[in-house]
């Protein structure tokens, strides 16, 4: 019993050991987040530029879908109907 009377024992308040706690818990959300987020970032990247390269078939594909509508619009009507 006298132990715990002794001046030895580390003393906190309940609000710096809360306190302390809570920082340690977000330093380690902070950190799992950044690991997690790493790999994800390079997903993101990779489906943006597969993105980009759709769009550009898809402007590729528009232009040749309005020259293949002019092209039938202008063929001359069927003479056998």
């Amino acid at each position: 019993m006298t132990i715990l009377a002794s001046r030895k024992l580390f003393y906190t308040h309940a609000f710096e050991t809360y306190l302390i706690g809570g920082l340690i818990v977000f330093l380690i959300g902070l950190l799992v987040g950044w690991i997690l987020w790493r790999d994800y970032r390079a997903h993101a990247e990779r489906i943006e530029a597969m993105n980009d390269k759709l769009r550009e078939r898809q402007d590729v594909l528009t232009d040749n879908n309005r020259q293949l509508a002019g092209l039938i619009e202008d063929l001359p009507e069927d003479p056998q109907s």
